[in-house]
Protein backbone atom coordinates (compact mmCIF):
# COMPACT_ATOMS: atom_id res chain seq x y z
CA UNK A 1 0.00 0.00 0.00
CA UNK A 2 2.37 2.59 -1.33
CA UNK A 3 1.69 6.32 -1.20
CA UNK A 4 3.88 8.94 -2.85
CA UNK A 5 3.30 12.15 -0.93
CA UNK A 6 4.64 15.66 -1.38
CA UNK A 7 3.95 17.33 1.94
CA UNK A 8 4.36 20.98 2.92
CA UNK A 9 6.00 20.87 6.31
CA UNK A 10 6.26 23.53 8.97
CA UNK A 11 9.52 25.39 8.32
CA UNK A 12 12.36 24.87 10.74
CA UNK A 13 15.71 26.64 10.42
CA UNK A 14 18.08 25.00 7.92
CA UNK A 15 20.85 25.18 10.47
CA UNK A 16 18.67 23.43 13.02
CA UNK A 17 18.11 20.36 10.87
CA UNK A 18 21.46 20.14 9.12
CA UNK A 19 24.03 20.85 11.78
CA UNK A 20 24.58 17.14 12.46
CA UNK A 21 24.20 15.78 8.93
CA UNK A 22 27.21 13.50 9.28
CA UNK A 23 25.76 12.06 12.47
CA UNK A 24 22.47 11.50 10.66
CA UNK A 25 24.16 9.77 7.72
CA UNK A 26 25.94 7.57 10.25
CA UNK A 27 22.56 6.18 11.29
CA UNK A 28 21.96 4.69 7.82
CA UNK A 29 23.22 1.21 7.07
CA UNK A 30 23.88 -0.16 3.60
CA UNK A 31 22.72 -3.68 2.69
CA UNK A 32 20.46 -3.96 5.72
CA UNK A 33 16.69 -3.84 5.90
CA UNK A 34 13.91 -4.80 8.29
CA UNK A 35 10.89 -7.04 7.94
CA UNK A 36 8.43 -4.21 7.34
CA UNK A 37 5.91 -2.69 4.96
CA UNK A 38 6.37 0.51 2.98
CA UNK A 39 3.54 2.79 4.12
CA UNK A 40 4.62 5.96 2.27
CA UNK A 41 7.17 6.94 -0.33
CA UNK A 42 8.26 10.58 -0.60
CA UNK A 43 10.45 12.44 -3.05
CA UNK A 44 12.87 15.35 -2.52
CA UNK A 45 13.73 14.58 1.09
CA UNK A 46 17.16 14.84 2.65
CA UNK A 47 18.22 12.13 5.13
CA UNK A 48 17.37 14.24 8.19
CA UNK A 49 13.97 15.17 6.81
CA UNK A 50 13.36 11.51 5.94
CA UNK A 51 13.99 10.43 9.54
CA UNK A 52 12.00 13.39 10.83
CA UNK A 53 9.01 12.38 8.69
CA UNK A 54 9.13 8.90 10.22
CA UNK A 55 9.15 10.21 13.78
CA UNK A 56 6.08 12.30 12.97
CA UNK A 57 4.06 9.35 11.63
CA UNK A 58 2.76 7.23 14.47
CA UNK A 59 3.43 3.61 13.60
CA UNK A 60 6.52 4.33 11.47
CA UNK A 61 9.36 2.04 12.54
CA UNK A 62 12.19 3.10 10.24
CA UNK A 63 13.13 4.41 6.81
CA UNK A 64 14.78 3.40 3.58
CA UNK A 65 16.68 6.23 1.95
CA UNK A 66 18.10 6.63 -1.54
CA UNK A 67 20.54 9.53 -1.56
CA UNK A 68 21.00 9.95 -5.35
CA UNK A 69 17.27 10.51 -5.94
CA UNK A 70 16.36 11.89 -2.47
CA UNK A 71 13.75 9.16 -2.14
CA UNK A 72 12.42 8.42 1.33
CA UNK A 73 10.41 5.30 2.17
CA UNK A 74 8.64 5.16 5.52
CA UNK A 75 8.44 1.66 6.96
CA UNK A 76 6.17 0.04 9.54
CA UNK A 77 6.11 -3.34 11.19
CA UNK A 78 2.54 -2.82 12.47
CA UNK A 79 0.69 -1.04 9.65
CA UNK A 80 -0.38 -2.55 6.29
CA UNK A 81 1.45 -1.49 3.15
CA UNK A 82 3.49 -2.73 0.21
CA UNK A 83 5.87 -5.52 1.12
CA UNK A 84 9.41 -4.17 1.38
CA UNK A 85 11.71 -5.50 -1.34
CA UNK A 86 15.48 -5.53 -0.94
CA UNK A 87 17.44 -3.03 -3.06
CA UNK A 88 21.12 -2.17 -2.83
CA UNK A 89 20.47 1.46 -3.81
CA UNK A 90 18.63 2.10 -0.53
CA UNK A 91 20.12 2.48 2.95
CA UNK A 92 18.16 1.63 6.09
CA UNK A 93 17.78 3.32 9.45
CA UNK A 94 15.46 2.88 12.38
CA UNK A 95 14.43 5.92 14.44
CA UNK A 96 15.52 4.85 17.90
CA UNK A 97 18.72 6.95 17.95
CA UNK A 98 17.29 9.99 16.18
CA UNK A 99 16.16 13.20 17.86
CA UNK A 100 15.88 16.81 16.80
CA UNK A 101 16.03 19.90 18.93
CA UNK A 102 13.18 22.37 18.74
CA UNK A 103 10.65 19.80 17.47
CA UNK A 104 7.55 19.68 19.68
CA UNK A 105 6.67 16.22 18.31
CA UNK A 106 9.88 14.73 19.68
CA UNK A 107 11.29 12.78 21.40
CA UNK A 108 7.97 10.97 22.04
CA UNK A 109 5.32 11.27 19.35
CA UNK A 110 2.13 12.29 21.23
CA UNK A 111 -0.30 11.28 18.46
CA UNK A 112 -2.25 8.07 17.94
CA UNK A 113 -1.42 5.35 15.42
CA UNK A 114 -2.27 6.41 11.84
CA UNK A 115 -1.85 10.06 12.80
CA UNK A 116 0.90 12.45 11.80
CA UNK A 117 2.28 14.93 14.34
CA UNK A 118 2.72 18.41 12.86
CA UNK A 119 4.77 20.73 15.15
CA UNK A 120 3.41 24.26 15.53
CA UNK A 121 6.12 25.63 17.81
CA UNK A 122 8.32 24.32 20.62
CA UNK A 123 5.31 23.65 22.82
CA UNK A 124 2.52 22.90 20.40
CA UNK A 125 1.51 20.41 17.73
CA UNK A 126 -1.50 19.12 15.86
CA UNK A 127 -2.33 15.49 15.04
CA UNK A 128 -3.58 14.85 11.49
CA UNK A 129 -5.02 11.55 10.29
CA UNK A 130 -3.07 9.96 7.46
CA UNK A 131 -5.55 7.28 6.49
CA UNK A 132 -4.61 6.31 2.92
CA UNK A 133 -7.17 6.35 0.12
CA UNK A 134 -6.65 2.64 -0.46
CA UNK A 135 -7.82 1.93 3.09
CA UNK A 136 -11.37 2.40 1.79
CA UNK A 137 -10.74 -0.46 -0.69
CA UNK A 138 -12.01 1.40 -3.76
CA UNK A 139 -10.85 -1.23 -6.27
CA UNK A 140 -13.55 -3.72 -7.22
CA UNK A 141 -13.56 -7.26 -8.61
CA UNK A 142 -10.21 -8.27 -7.11
CA UNK A 143 -8.31 -5.14 -8.16
CA UNK A 144 -5.16 -4.23 -6.19
CA UNK A 145 -5.00 -0.66 -4.86
CA UNK A 146 -1.79 1.40 -4.86
CA UNK A 147 -1.75 4.82 -3.22
CA UNK A 148 -0.52 7.68 -5.37
CA UNK A 149 -0.06 11.42 -4.83
CA UNK A 150 -3.47 12.51 -3.51
CA UNK A 151 -5.07 9.63 -5.36
CA UNK A 152 -4.83 5.87 -5.92
CA UNK A 153 -4.28 3.45 -8.79
CA UNK A 154 -6.15 0.16 -9.26
CA UNK A 155 -4.30 -2.71 -10.92
CA UNK A 156 -7.10 -4.83 -12.39
CA UNK A 157 -7.36 -8.57 -13.12
CA UNK A 158 -7.19 -9.53 -16.79
CA UNK A 159 -10.86 -9.22 -17.70
CA UNK A 160 -11.56 -6.01 -15.77
CA UNK A 161 -10.74 -2.40 -16.59
CA UNK A 162 -11.73 1.14 -15.55
CA UNK A 163 -10.55 3.43 -12.71
CA UNK A 164 -11.99 1.04 -10.10
CA UNK A 165 -11.91 -2.20 -12.15
CA UNK A 166 -15.65 -1.79 -12.63
CA UNK A 167 -15.88 -2.59 -16.35
CA UNK A 168 -15.79 -6.20 -17.51
CA UNK A 169 -14.05 -6.59 -20.88
CA UNK A 170 -15.74 -9.99 -21.11
CA UNK A 171 -19.28 -8.62 -21.32
CA UNK A 172 -21.08 -10.28 -24.25
CA UNK A 173 -22.92 -7.78 -26.45
CA UNK A 174 -24.24 -9.76 -29.43
CA UNK A 175 -22.52 -13.16 -29.28
CA UNK A 176 -19.31 -14.78 -28.08
CA UNK A 177 -17.38 -13.21 -30.97
CA UNK A 178 -17.39 -10.01 -28.87
CA UNK A 179 -15.08 -11.59 -26.30
CA UNK A 180 -11.32 -11.19 -26.34
CA UNK A 181 -9.24 -14.35 -26.21
CA UNK A 182 -7.15 -15.26 -24.20
CA UNK A 183 -8.32 -12.68 -21.62
CA UNK A 184 -11.84 -14.13 -21.57
CA UNK A 185 -12.15 -17.78 -20.62
CA UNK A 186 -14.45 -20.54 -21.84
CA UNK A 187 -17.64 -20.45 -19.81
CA UNK A 188 -21.22 -19.28 -19.48
CA UNK A 189 -21.92 -15.59 -20.11
CA UNK A 190 -25.06 -13.47 -19.91
CA UNK A 191 -26.38 -11.89 -23.08
CA UNK A 192 -29.06 -9.19 -23.22
CA UNK A 193 -31.16 -9.78 -26.31
CA UNK A 194 -34.95 -9.68 -25.97
CA UNK A 195 -34.30 -10.33 -22.28
CA UNK A 196 -31.37 -11.97 -20.55
CA UNK A 197 -30.17 -15.38 -21.73
CA UNK A 198 -27.12 -17.47 -20.94
CA UNK A 199 -24.73 -18.51 -23.68
CA UNK A 200 -21.80 -20.92 -23.58
CA UNK A 201 -18.70 -19.34 -25.11
CA UNK A 202 -15.86 -21.53 -26.33
CA UNK A 203 -12.73 -19.37 -26.08
CA UNK A 204 -9.91 -21.94 -26.22
CA UNK A 205 -10.41 -23.95 -29.40
CA UNK A 206 -9.89 -22.87 -33.02
CA UNK A 207 -9.32 -19.21 -32.23
CA UNK A 208 -12.17 -18.85 -29.71
CA UNK A 209 -15.22 -16.63 -29.97
CA UNK A 210 -17.63 -19.51 -30.65
CA UNK A 211 -21.23 -19.47 -29.40
CA UNK A 212 -22.13 -23.10 -28.67
CA UNK A 213 -25.77 -23.99 -29.40
CA UNK A 214 -25.75 -27.80 -29.22
CA UNK A 215 -23.76 -30.27 -27.14
CA UNK A 216 -24.07 -34.03 -26.74
CA UNK A 217 -21.63 -36.07 -24.68
CA UNK A 218 -23.22 -38.74 -22.48
CA UNK A 219 -26.96 -39.18 -23.07
CA UNK A 220 -27.97 -37.50 -19.81
CA UNK A 221 -30.48 -35.21 -21.57
CA UNK A 222 -33.45 -36.40 -23.63
CA UNK A 223 -33.32 -34.77 -27.10
CA UNK A 224 -36.50 -36.39 -28.45
CA UNK A 225 -38.66 -33.34 -27.65
CA UNK A 226 -41.43 -31.19 -29.04
CA UNK A 227 -41.46 -27.93 -30.98
CA UNK A 228 -41.67 -25.59 -28.00
CA UNK A 229 -38.74 -27.29 -26.28
CA UNK A 230 -36.51 -26.71 -29.30
CA UNK A 231 -37.93 -23.23 -29.76
CA UNK A 232 -36.90 -22.04 -26.27
CA UNK A 233 -34.03 -24.43 -25.53
CA UNK A 234 -33.41 -27.08 -22.88
CA UNK A 235 -30.73 -28.95 -20.97
CA UNK A 236 -27.71 -27.81 -18.96
CA UNK A 237 -24.83 -25.87 -20.52
CA UNK A 238 -22.35 -27.62 -18.26
CA UNK A 239 -23.60 -30.95 -19.62
CA UNK A 240 -25.88 -31.42 -22.68
CA UNK A 241 -28.18 -28.79 -24.16
CA UNK A 242 -29.89 -27.08 -27.10
CA UNK A 243 -29.75 -23.26 -26.97
CA UNK A 244 -33.15 -22.64 -28.60
CA UNK A 245 -34.20 -21.88 -32.18
CA UNK A 246 -35.62 -18.48 -31.22
CA UNK A 247 -32.21 -17.39 -29.95
CA UNK A 248 -30.42 -18.95 -32.90
CA UNK A 249 -32.51 -16.75 -35.19
CA UNK A 250 -31.95 -13.60 -33.13
CA UNK A 251 -28.20 -14.19 -32.99
CA UNK A 252 -27.66 -15.10 -36.66
CA UNK A 253 -30.18 -12.95 -38.58
CA UNK A 254 -27.70 -10.06 -38.96
CA UNK A 255 -24.07 -10.46 -39.90
CA UNK A 256 -21.97 -13.14 -41.50
CA UNK A 257 -21.38 -16.28 -39.44
CA UNK A 258 -19.47 -19.54 -39.76
CA UNK A 259 -20.90 -22.68 -38.19
CA UNK A 260 -18.60 -25.43 -36.93
CA UNK A 261 -19.72 -28.97 -36.09
CA UNK A 262 -17.35 -31.17 -34.08
CA UNK A 263 -17.81 -34.94 -33.88
CA UNK A 264 -16.21 -37.71 -31.80
CA UNK A 265 -16.64 -41.47 -31.92
CA UNK A 266 -16.18 -43.96 -29.09
CA UNK A 267 -12.60 -44.73 -30.17
CA UNK A 268 -11.50 -41.14 -29.57
CA UNK A 269 -11.42 -40.14 -33.24
CA UNK A 270 -12.43 -36.57 -34.06
CA UNK A 271 -13.85 -34.95 -37.19
CA UNK A 272 -15.23 -31.52 -38.01
CA UNK A 273 -17.35 -29.73 -40.60
CA UNK A 274 -17.59 -25.97 -41.16
CA UNK A 275 -20.21 -24.06 -43.15
CA UNK A 276 -20.04 -20.41 -44.20
CA UNK A 277 -22.87 -17.81 -44.14
CA UNK A 278 -24.80 -19.73 -41.51
CA UNK A 279 -28.19 -18.43 -40.32
CA UNK A 280 -31.53 -19.60 -38.94
CA UNK A 281 -34.77 -17.94 -40.07
CA UNK A 282 -37.63 -16.90 -37.76
CA UNK A 283 -40.42 -19.15 -36.51
CA UNK A 284 -42.93 -17.98 -39.12
CA UNK A 285 -40.73 -19.56 -41.79
CA UNK A 286 -40.02 -22.65 -39.73
CA UNK A 287 -36.56 -21.83 -38.32
CA UNK A 288 -35.13 -22.64 -41.74
CA UNK A 289 -31.44 -23.62 -42.01
CA UNK A 290 -29.31 -21.61 -44.43
CA UNK A 291 -25.59 -21.77 -45.23
CA UNK A 292 -23.15 -21.72 -48.15
CA UNK A 293 -19.98 -23.78 -48.55
CA UNK A 294 -18.57 -26.77 -46.65
CA UNK A 295 -15.01 -27.45 -45.49
CA UNK A 296 -13.73 -30.12 -43.10
CA UNK A 297 -12.77 -33.78 -42.74
CA UNK A 298 -16.08 -35.24 -41.50
CA UNK A 299 -17.69 -35.39 -44.92
CA UNK A 300 -20.58 -33.15 -45.90
CA UNK A 301 -23.68 -34.61 -44.28
CA UNK A 302 -25.54 -31.29 -43.94
CA UNK A 303 -25.87 -29.81 -47.45
CA UNK A 304 -28.74 -32.27 -48.03
CA UNK A 305 -30.59 -30.32 -45.30
CA UNK A 306 -29.76 -26.80 -46.48
CA UNK A 307 -32.88 -24.65 -46.89
CA UNK A 308 -35.10 -27.01 -44.88
CA UNK A 309 -37.43 -26.08 -42.04
CA UNK A 310 -36.83 -27.46 -38.58
CA UNK A 311 -38.94 -30.49 -37.66
CA UNK A 312 -39.91 -32.08 -34.36
CA UNK A 313 -42.09 -35.05 -33.46
CA UNK A 314 -45.14 -32.77 -33.27
CA UNK A 315 -44.49 -30.45 -36.21
CA UNK A 316 -43.43 -30.29 -39.87
CA UNK A 317 -41.65 -32.59 -42.29
CA UNK A 318 -43.72 -35.74 -42.76
CA UNK A 319 -42.88 -38.30 -40.05
CA UNK A 320 -39.09 -37.96 -40.13
CA UNK A 321 -38.73 -36.79 -36.52
CA UNK A 322 -41.03 -39.58 -35.31
CA UNK A 323 -39.39 -42.28 -37.42
CA UNK A 324 -35.83 -41.32 -36.57
CA UNK A 325 -36.41 -40.19 -32.98
CA UNK A 326 -34.90 -36.74 -33.27
CA UNK A 327 -35.44 -33.12 -34.22
CA UNK A 328 -33.61 -31.66 -37.22
CA UNK A 329 -33.84 -29.89 -40.56
CA UNK A 330 -35.13 -33.08 -42.17
CA UNK A 331 -35.38 -33.53 -45.94
CA UNK A 332 -37.16 -36.83 -46.54
CA UNK A 333 -35.36 -37.74 -44.35
CA UNK A 334 -31.67 -37.31 -43.35
CA UNK A 335 -27.95 -37.74 -43.87
CA UNK A 336 -27.31 -36.34 -40.38
CA UNK A 337 -29.33 -36.60 -37.17
CA UNK A 338 -27.27 -35.07 -34.36
CA UNK A 339 -30.32 -34.68 -32.09
CA UNK A 340 -31.23 -38.37 -32.39
CA UNK A 341 -31.18 -41.03 -29.66
CA UNK A 342 -27.94 -41.53 -27.75
CA UNK A 343 -27.21 -45.16 -28.66
CA UNK A 344 -23.54 -45.62 -27.65
CA UNK A 345 -21.85 -46.45 -30.92
CA UNK A 346 -22.95 -49.22 -33.30
CA UNK A 347 -26.71 -49.88 -33.27
CA UNK A 348 -28.96 -52.26 -35.21
CA UNK A 349 -31.84 -49.82 -35.65
CA UNK A 350 -31.71 -47.64 -38.76
CA UNK A 351 -30.71 -43.96 -38.63
CA UNK A 352 -32.26 -43.09 -35.26
CA UNK A 353 -29.03 -42.40 -33.36
CA UNK A 354 -26.66 -39.45 -33.21
CA UNK A 355 -25.71 -40.08 -36.84
CA UNK A 356 -23.41 -38.41 -39.38
CA UNK A 357 -23.81 -40.55 -42.49
CA UNK A 358 -20.78 -39.31 -44.42
CA UNK A 359 -18.41 -40.40 -41.63
CA UNK A 360 -19.93 -43.32 -39.71
CA UNK A 361 -23.11 -44.16 -41.59
CA UNK A 362 -26.66 -44.66 -40.35
CA UNK A 363 -25.84 -47.44 -37.86
CA UNK A 364 -23.35 -45.63 -35.64
CA UNK A 365 -24.34 -43.20 -32.89
CA UNK A 366 -21.55 -40.77 -32.02
CA UNK A 367 -20.09 -40.25 -28.55
CA UNK A 368 -20.06 -36.45 -28.63
CA UNK A 369 -21.12 -33.59 -30.86
CA UNK A 370 -20.84 -29.84 -30.60
CA UNK A 371 -22.43 -27.23 -32.85
CA UNK A 372 -21.35 -23.60 -32.62
CA UNK A 373 -20.98 -20.41 -34.64
CA UNK A 374 -19.03 -17.16 -34.69
CA UNK A 375 -18.66 -14.06 -36.83
CA UNK A 376 -16.73 -14.71 -40.03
Amino acid sequence: MLTIFTLRLVTISYLTISWNIQNVLGLFQKNKQMGANVIFEMENRGPTMCLRECTHYKGCSGVNYRRDTLTCQLLSVSLPGDQLKYSEVFSFSDIYNFTLEGDSCLPTNPCKEREKCVPLDKNGHVCVSYRALCDAQPCKNGGICLNQVNSYLCTCPDEWTGPQCETNMCDVKMDCSDLKSPICKTGIYQLNINGTINVLCEMNDNGGGWTVFQKRQNGNVDFYRDWNSYKLGFGNMSDEFWLGNTYLHLLTNTGNFTMRIELEDFDGNHRYAEYTHFSISDESSGFKLKFSTYTGDAGDALTYHNGQMFSTKDKHKMKCAQDYKGAWWYNACHSSNLNGLYLNGTHTTFADGVNWKEWKGHHYSLKSTRMMFRKA
